[in-house]
């Protein structure tokens, strides 16, 4: 072997070497990255485990709070009740059932004052009030959560009351006008020329809505279960099945497509 092709040798064995301390460090530096990494990892799950320990005391915290309210509420309501029953009304606030935290969430109630006992008339000089549960039709709740305007709020009661005109609800219910019915089931009794016009009015509108929107019935059909048969949301869409990922979303351009037929109806 020439001297030449030692030092050749020897050129390369020194390349494969730098070569593979090279990859050593580029290695060693990776492995320590990775280090550095798992343990802020390991920080940012150790103070996520603190947040949610605090969020968890504090949601304790406040059951226990609420649930000690609630027993000295019960109290004081069961010694007014003993003091009405022997003919004492000094506590007559205390004896009414005010509403709960979700119902006041949720809306559905409205101001009540419960009526007082005759004898109680003269004693009571400011009658106690309270807060009644009330019916919330599915329109109206759309409407105050902004999901709907005014105008679509109208254009739901106004279909709501065409149906209700029809004569085809209560035992005669169906959403069916695209059949001729020309005596009530239950009553035999025909149905007046104002019923029969609202019923041709109904095949009219939804004929209209089906053709506004390229639907197979999807969105008639979801108006009808929300306006018509109350029916929230989140049923509606199973029902109908169509509308899961975004129901409210659906019913407003239900209803804008509602409104646009109400318009053009009354344009004529």
């Amino acid at each position: 072997m020439s001297e030449l092709q030692r030092i050749r040798r020897r050129r390369l064995t020194l390349q494969r070497e730098t070569a593979r301390l090279a990859i050593y460090e580029a290695l060693a530096d990776l492995a320590f990255d990775i280090r550095q990494v798992e343990r802020l990892r390991s920080d940012e799950r150790i103070a996520h485990i603190r947040d949610c320990s605090r969020e968890e005391r504090a949601r304790v915290e406040a059951l226990i709070a609420r649930d000690r309210s609630d027993r000295l509420t019960d109290a004081m309501r069961d010694m007014a009740e003993i003091e009405i029953g022997e003919g004492r009304f000094l506590n007559i606030a205390d004896a009414v059932v005010g509403p709960t935290p979700e119902w006041l969430t949720k809306g559905d109630t409205v101001p009540f004052t419960p009526p007082l006992p005759e004898n109680a008339r003269n004693e009571v000089a400011k009658p106690p009030r309270t807060s009644r549960r009330v019916q919330c039709p599915q329109a109206y709740r759309q409407l105050r959560g902004a999901v709907i305007d005014y105008e679509g709020y109208r254009a739901c009661c106004w279909l709501d009351d065409l149906n209700e005109a029809s004569g085809m609800t209560g035992a005669c219910a169906t959403t069916d006008y695209q059949k001729e019915v020309f005596a009530s089931p239950q009553a035999r009794a025909p149905f007046t020329d104002a019923q029969c016009e609202a019923q041709d009015m109904m095949r009219l509108v939804r004929e209209m809505i089906v053709a506004a929107r390229a639907s197979d019935g999807r969105y008639l059909t979801f108006l009808e279960l929300v306006v018509i048969r109350d029916v929230p949301l989140h049923r509606a869409t199973r029902q109908a099945r169509a509308f899961h990922r975004r129901p409210q979303q659906a019913f407003a351009r239900g209803v804008e497509i509602l409104v646009d037929v109400k318009n053009s109806i009354e344009a004529d």
